[in-house]
Parts: C-alpha cells; structure tokens; sequence
C-alpha cells in the first residue's frame, strides 16, 4: 500500500562529513571486479520462455539523465543484506560507480560448511560464546556448533539461526526484549544478539575489502543495511539502533528490499532491447521481493530524469520459503511425532542440518529438475530415534499413514510423490499469487506494465511457473532476473549511491494535512513532523482550532460561480435563509458531495440539478484546504507549499472501488494539490493504522494478532454503518475481500421514534412537516440522537428518555388534523402509558427503543459472523467499532457481548478519539 516509501525515516550520513569526503581525489580508490565466481543461470524451463525475461551480467552504461547532483561520492559503499535464511554483503568503490552503476564486487567469502564451497551468502546464525563474544557466523557457525553438541560442550555456547523473523510484527522491541536460543534453553537479549551478528558481519566485510586496498580510512565507507519494507516502525528503529551500537551508525543508511530492488532493477535489461532508461516516465512497475521469511511487495512509478516513485504502499506477509521449510518440518513431525523430530533436532545436530540443505535443494529445482518422485535421504538417526520412541522406524512409520502409496524407498533414499512436496509450495504460492493479483486489481495495480521478482525465494521453478501460469495470456511481463538472491544487496549498494533518485518522500515534510471526507461529516487535522515523532497520534484537528465543531456535514453551498459560500451546518442555514428570502435562483446547496454510485459522474443538489462529480469533490476540497492555509497565516506559521513542506492524505470511506480512490485524487489535483505531495488512503486503513501504532498498549491483542487473522472494521456513522473485512498482512490490511454498507447509523433510532410518532400522526404529516420546516425537523433529530445516547437496556429499563419537541410541530398537528398532539396520543392506548407530553417535552420508556437497537445489532453480528467465519485454526478474528453510532451506550454494551460468543474479539474506539483523521496522518508519515 501506502506509497512507497519506506516507512521510517532514512538515517543519512553527516553532510559536513560529506562534503569533506566528496573533495577527496576519487581515483586514490582502486577498482574491483564485480563479477560474480558463481554466477547460475535461473532461466526456467518450463515451456514459458516467451513470458519469461532473464538478465545478463552485460554491461549497462550509466544512463544520460542521471543528475550528477544526486549521486554521493562517498569513496566505499558497503551493504549487508542480513536476511532470515541467508546473509551476504557487497561493496562498490567510487571508481566502479563512474565506470557502471552496477559494478559491483559480490566477493565470495563464505566457506559453504562442509564441501568447502565458496558462497556469495552464508546461513543467518550465530555462536556466541559464554563471555558473550561472537565465535563464529554462518556455515562456520553451523559446523562449530555441531563439534561443541558432538563433544557434550554446547551449554557453553548459544547457538542462534534464522533468529531475523522475531522482528516480524513484534511489538516492544526494546532492551528487555529477549531471543531463546536454538535448544530454546537460554536467551540473550535480542539487541545484544542483533548487534554481534552485524559487527561480525562488519569484519568479515572489512577484511575482504581490505584485501583488494588497503590504505582507506574506515569513515570514508558509506553503510546500507536492508529491511523488509512491511516490517513496523520499531522493528525499523530496533535495527538502526542495533547498527549505531554496532559501530556502522556514522554514516548509514536503511534501504528498504523492494524499495532496493528496484534500484537494482534500473540496470535491468526489461526486455531484450529495452531497459529501464528506455522506458517512458509513468510506466508503473511492481517489485515482488521473495525471501527467506517474507514476500514484501510494492509498486513504482518512473519519473522523468530516471526517478522513480512508490504509489503503493508496501505489502505481504510471511509468504518466504522459510514458510516451505516449515511444511516440510509439519509433515516430518507429523510422521514420527513431536518429541521424536524434537530429540533428532536437539541431539542429531549434523543430520538436521544436512537434512535441510538438502531439501533447500530440491525446494530450488521443484519441480523442473524431478521426473515423478524428488529425492530425499531421510538420516539413518531419525528412523533410529522412531523407532526408539515408537517400537517401529522411520520407513514402518509411514505404511501407516493414508499417503504411503506417495513415499517410497529406494537404495537408502525417500522418495516423495510430486503431490506430496508440491503441498509444501501451494498454500504459500496460493497466497502471494493472491495478493499480487489483488494488488493489481486495484486502479494503480491495473496501470503495472511488469513485475520484477527477485529474492532467494524467487528462484524456486515451482513459483516461477506459478506465478507465470497466473498472468498467462495477461498483458504484463514478467522478469526473473539472474541471480535473484543478489538483487536486494546490489540495489542496496545503488540505492546508497542514488537515494535523492527516489521521488519526493512523505517523512521530508514538515506538516501532514489530513482531510477525512465521509459519506455524512467531514473533518480536517493537522500534524507537525516533531508533533508525530514525539506522539504519532498527536494530530490537532483544524476545524476545532477554528473554533468550529470537530466535524461538520459534508455540505457544500456555491454560486453559479462556483464561488464557496460556505461548507458544513454554515452552508444548509445560508441556504434556508436564502430560500426564505427568495434569493437561491444562482445558489447550489449540495447535501452529498459523492455520486450516489460510483457508476454515475454526477452529484445531484437541493434541486435535483446535477453536476460532474470531480467538479464538486474539486471545489470542497479546495475550499477547506484553503480553510487550513488561513489558520496558518493568522497565526504566522511558515510553511510553503511551492517548496513542499506540507504533504496532504485525504481518508475515503473504504466502501468506495478503487476507482472512486481515483476520482478524489483527481479533484485534489483539480484543487492544486500536487500528485507528489498527496495519497489517498481509506478510512479502514487508518483506522488499522491508529489501532496498530497510536495506542499499541489499548489495543495489545489486535496488535500481536498472526498474519492471517481476519478483522471487521465497523464505522458506524450518522445514516449508514460501512462494514469492510479484511486479512492481517504484515503490518498493513489486504484490500477488503467484502464491503457492505448498512442502514445502521444513529439516524436508525431517530427514525424509529419517527415510526411511533408516525402512527400517532400519520406518515404523511412526518413527510409534509419535514418539507415544510427542514430546519426544525433535523433539530429534533438532532435532539432524539443526543437523548438516547446514554441509553442502556442494562439499566432500568422503566426509566424514561426525554427529547425536546420543535414547537412548529405541535403547532403542524393542530393544522393537520384539528388537535393537538396530545389528545392524538391519546386515542393510542400502545403508546399512551409509554410517551407522556409536558410542554415542549417528550418522556417516553426507554423499552420502547429495545427494538430498534436489537434490529441494528443483530443485523450486524450477523453479517460479521457470516463474513469472518471463514477463518482457519490458529488466526484470530477481530472487529475494530468506532463511529457516532458506536458511541451508544447501548451498543457498546451490547454488540461486544454478541460477537465474542462467536469467538470475536471487539476492540471499542471511541469516535472522539478522531481515530480516522489521526489514523490517516500516520499512515501519511509511514509511507
């Protein structure tokens, strides 16, 4: 989603130190070689080459229109891309960015356990030993500890692998937080942990570099390490803290996977006579990086002078194949039973090592490289262990099981049925394919051109043939670049070099407008940088500092003109007394500023006259950000637009298609708001985002909820209840996999006291006193809505309501129908001892409402439940309540109570915490 753009605040390194490295003579740094000693060649071939694009290690030239400007000069660029399965490094010295930005030396410095295989990447896991010193990193690491379990002597060691998925979603990532080591005995706070692997890593990197020049100064080096762009705020923040202490912080930058490998992707060939410099500024282009743990997703717009730009924000989940590998590890334990497979992963070390390195290998060559069984050597130990356990072996174990027609034996190795592995890869493949192809169903996704797959992951034929056989006959190329597990720490390297190249990003502001316009009320927030850095939610609300309420209708009053007279409650009351006065013949008053369907181009005024809708949408949103500016100047605040120091989001209902996102970004535009310095983000989206960062100890089990886990999001507002479901993915929403919109506002209980009265009276003198006195009328609704707030079922239920009556209408019912109301309510028995008229006063029992709030709630649990019963075992099922209607006491009380007897947890926001107007400046800020 939202875009692009990293969602924390790059560390950039000191200018001043800059300047001076910049001045230094560039040609004192040698070249390397870059090319890589073991390059392989991922072209899969599986019958779909004509779909398929693959690159070569052919030299690119840099590009013409690169500004020279926006390149830093800093002598050495050294890049650590620390991935869950596998870590490597690279380095480009200055002199290789002069002669090919993608000149860059990939060394091969990791002895591949062991066969003594020289690799480009190494195992994440790390031997740390009792005085809490780095022992030893990678395959080292492996084949260390291995000899210390062989030799009784592993307490003396902990012994961490894969250990970067802990950051996933986690929440409270500071010094107290802690990692349990591989046996799950001990642990080591994570910082601790995080912070050695990297200043390992730094040595290792250092001494290689070394070999090839050996007089440069160490602060000369410029340092990138790479994150998943799906990860949270303060998983960011835990890394930059964890590589400052590591001694990497002086001059450092986050590069961010996708956001990497797009860099990389800019010295692509896309095809085999076009690259990225050829293609045209606003092709849009998405990235799906695969790696180890996660799938992280994001789409690009390319802008003139080879810039690009995030337009969608980034998403995934924990889609890599470290997930393969966990199916694999469920289908083994399955088999022998957990404390079988939990004794040979403890006490057969060396096998489950070997084990899994194997399977890595045919995980990679699935299914291409088989006929109709893959290999697997299944230890000798396992099958020892079973049947040490179980009285039966490994092999005796499996003719037991329903699939032992599928597993064979054959000269000491397993065989498996294709069907069998390839249950390993479907639910993952099912789910990034899935979410690609929701991502592309939307307005930005449908403008993608191609699709860069790059990761470790990506190299997998069974998800490349996959994801080529989803978009066959599709107009969208797709690209395996070679050597996909290179992608991300080469393009760190040229992101390094070229981070000014990313378009104008969000977090360089100074402000972030917020406008959230509704169906029924509008509000509009303001959120200084420093304001957002001490408390993300710390959003003022503009209107309220102007002295008005905090929201108002979504009314809009204009001259033939097209000159805004006024907006909100200001505009209907002008209105009236224009008509009063007989003055409305060149007025508009709008009630809706949205087409009524988004089919339609038009909205419909007071008359029925209509007019295009991006027109109107134009103009009310100019009206109020030009509300905001005059705020600004009456109390002096210095800020330019022309130099982008403000960056505005406006908050859609989530109900609303992707095209509809579309025709407001085109009325912001129309208001002169620039493209680059706008998103739109939906109202469910900000709400998650309020939920999930402003008020993580409230709200603690929606925040620690497993991706997967589906969440209602209820926005009760005025006349309608929008309710929108989607999936956890990461640290974002999918897009909503179902959208209703339900009659079931607050205006729900106003019109059920107007069904009583209107059997009192009659339903045309509701209809004709409504048209006749439309002011009064809305006060009393106004009036019933703030009367039954309060109201509860769960209190006595004899106690009475009392709501103001407009004088006008008791006078309406003497002309009507020659009596008062009164004495009409009398020849009503039903209601006579329930409503009792004192003056201008109505008292009714408050039981008489029951009705009306058990319609509203049953109606929604019923479509919650229906919606969110799809779940799978182990996910969560949420529903997020906020909005007017959510206020009431009633509701509150009620609804939570109905849906947690069908195991749905509610998360109650009240409405004036303003959760969608500060939820979108957040998400404003992260993107």
């Amino acid at each position: 989603m939202g875009s692009s753009h990293s969602k924390q605040e790059t560390s950039r390194p000191n200018t001043d130190q800059n300047q001076r490295k910049n001045s230094r003579n560039p040609s004192t740094v040698s070249s390397a070689d870059s090319t890589p000693r073991n390059g392989h060649d991922s072209t899969p071939s599986n019958g779909h080459q004509d779909r398929v694009t693959t690159t070569n290690n052919s030299t690119v030239q840099p590009t013409k229109d690169d500004d020279k400007a926006d390149i830093s000069r800093h002598p050495v660029v050294i890049a650590i891309d620390l991935g869950t399965t596998y870590t490597g490094y690279a380095y480009q010295f200055i002199s290789q960015y002069d002669t090919n930005p993608e000149k860059i030396s990939i060394p091969q410095p990791f002895n591949g356990g062991k066969h003594n295989l020289a690799s480009t990447r190494t195992p994440t896991c790390i031997l740390i030993n009792d005085k809490l010193e780095v022992d030893s990193f990678g395959y080292e690491a492996e084949d260390r500890f291995e000899t210390e379990c062989i030799n009784g002597k592993q307490d003396q060691f902990y012994f961490f692998k894969q250990f970067k998925m802990n950051l996933h979603g986690t929440k409270g990532l500071d010094s107290s937080f802690r990692l349990q080591d591989y046996e799950g005995k001990k642990s080591l706070p994570a910082n601790k942990v995080f912070i050695l692997a990297i200043k390992a890593l730094k040595k290792h990197a250092l001494d290689t570099v070394k070999k090839e020049i050996l007089n440069f100064d160490e602060k000369d080096i410029l340092w990138v390490l790479t994150v998943p762009a799906i990860w949270n705020e303060e998983a960011v923040k835990f890394m930059k803290d964890v590589a400052t202490s590591a001694g990497i912080g002086d001059n450092f930058v986050i590069a961010y996977e996708p956001e990497a490998a797009a860099f990389a992707c800019k010295y692509i060939p896309l095809t085999a006579t076009t690259t990225f410099s050829a293609i045209q500024p606003g092709t849009h282009y998405m990235v799906v990086d695969l790696g180890g743990g996660t799938a992280d997703i994001v789409i690009h717009k390319k802008l003139s002078g080879n810039k690009v730009k995030e337009v969608l924000r980034p998403s995934g989940g924990p889609w890599g194949g470290k997930a393969v590998d966990n199916k694999f590890i469920q289908f083994l334990t399955d088999i022998v039973g957990e404390p079988v497979f939990r004794r040979f992963r403890e006490e057969h070390l060396s096998d489950y090592t070997d084990l899994f390195r194997e399977f890595e290998a045919k995980k990679r060559g699935f299914p291409q490289d088989m006929e109709k069984e893959v290999y697997i050597k299944i230890p000798m130990s396992l099958s020892e262990l079973c049947k040490e356990e179980t009285g039966k072996d490994f092999w005796e174990t499996v003719q037991q099981k329903s699939f032992a027609d599928k597993v064979k034996f054959k000269g000491g190795m397993t065989l498996f049925d294709q069907e069998i592995f390839e249950a390993f890869f479907r639910d993952i493949s099912n789910q990034i394919i899935s979410h690609i192809k929701n991502l592309i169903a939307t307005s930005t996704g449908a403008k993608v051109s191609f699709i860069l797959v790059v990761g470790g992951f990506s190299r997998s034929s069974y998800i490349q043939k996959s994801i080529l056989d989803s978009f066959k006959g599709e107009k969208i190329n797709i690209i395996f670049p070679n050597e996909p597990e290179l992608s991300v720490v080469k393009g760190a390297i040229i992101f390094a070099r070229q981070s000014k190249l990313m378009g104008s990003r969000i977090r360089d502001a100074l402000a972030m407008v917020t406008l959230a316009v509704g169906l029924d009320v509008s509000s509009l927030g303001l959120q200084f940088k420093h304001e957002y850095l001490q408390n993300p939610i710390q959003c003022g609300n503009v209107l309220k500092l102007g002295k008005k309420e905090a929201t108002q209708p979504c009314y809009l009053l204009i001259e033939s003109s097209n000159k805004v007279y006024h907006t909100g409650m200001m505009a209907q009351k002008r209105y009236l007394e224009l008509c009063s006065e007989g003055q409305d013949q060149t007025w508009q008053f709008f009630q809706n500023i949205y087409p009524k369907q988004f089919g339609e181009a038009t909205v419909e005024d007071h008359k029925s006259m209509s007019r295009k809708a991006e027109d109107i949408l134009s103009i009310y949103i100019k009206h109020e950000w030009q509300y905001m500016w005059s705020l600004f100047e009456e109390r002096n605040v210095a800020l330019s637009v022309a130099s982008n120091d403000v960056f505005t989001v406006i908050a859609v209902p989530t109900v609303f298609s992707e095209d509809a996102q579309t025709l407001v970004t085109r009325a912001a535009e129309m208001a002169g708001i620039k493209e680059e310095t706008m998103c739109v983000v939906s109202e469910s989206e900000a709400i998650y985002n309020y939920v999930r960062i402003g008020q993580t100890n409230k709200y603690q089990e929606l925040v620690s909820a497993p991706p997967g886990s589906r969440i209602a999001i209820a926005n009760l507002g005025g006349t309608t209840g929008d309710l929108t479901f989607h999936q956890i993915q990461g640290q974002s929403l999918s897009a909503p996999y179902e959208t209703l919109s339900v009659p079931w506002g607050s205006r729900s209980i106003a019109n059920g006291i107007l069904e009583i009265l209107a059997q009192i009276v009659e339903t045309s003198s509701i209809e004709k006193f409504k048209q006749l006195f439309p002011a009064e009328f809305k006060d009393f609704l106004d009036e019933i809505v703030h009367g039954t707030k309060g109201y509860s079922s769960r209190g006595d239920a004899n106690g009475t309501l009392k709501f103001k009556m407009s004088a006008s209408f008791n006078d309406f019912c003497k002309r009507e129908h020659n009596k008062p109301l009164q004495e009409m309510l009398k020849k009503k028995p039903i209601y006579s001892s329930q409503i009792e008229l004192i003056r201008d006063t109505m008292k009714m029992t408050g039981n008489l409402l029951d009705p009306y709030f058990r319609r509203a709630i049953d109606s929604i649990t019923k479509h919650v439940d229906k919606s969110l019963k799809q779940s799978n075992g182990g996910e969560k099922n949420f529903m997020i309540l906020t909005g007017e209607f959510a206020d009431f006491e009633e509701i509150r009380n009620l609804l939570p109570s109905h849906l947690v007897r069908k195991q749905i947890l509610t998360i109650l926001v009240p409405s004036d915490e303003s959760p969608i107007l500060r939820g979108a400046s957040i998400y404003g800020w992260m993107r």
